[in-house]
């Protein structure tokens, strides 16, 4: 008698799902994408402003 009145949802639960900015893995490959750019800045930036050597 009771098992009808336990089963009925009269609201039924929210699912809420995660923005895509807030997954783990989308911030670990964000996170490495920026690392990998900031250190091509750095290293073209010090090879770039190297002197040419002397002519022979």
């Amino acid at each position: 008698m009771f098992d009808s009145i336990l089963d009925a949802l009269l609201y039924p639960p929210l699912t809420t799902k995660l923005p895509w900015y807030k997954n783990k893995g989308t911030l670990l490959e964000i996170s490495l994408v920026l690392i990998a750019c900031i250190t091509s800045i750095t290293v073209g930036a010090e090879i770039g402003s190297r002197r040419s050597p002397p002519p022979p």
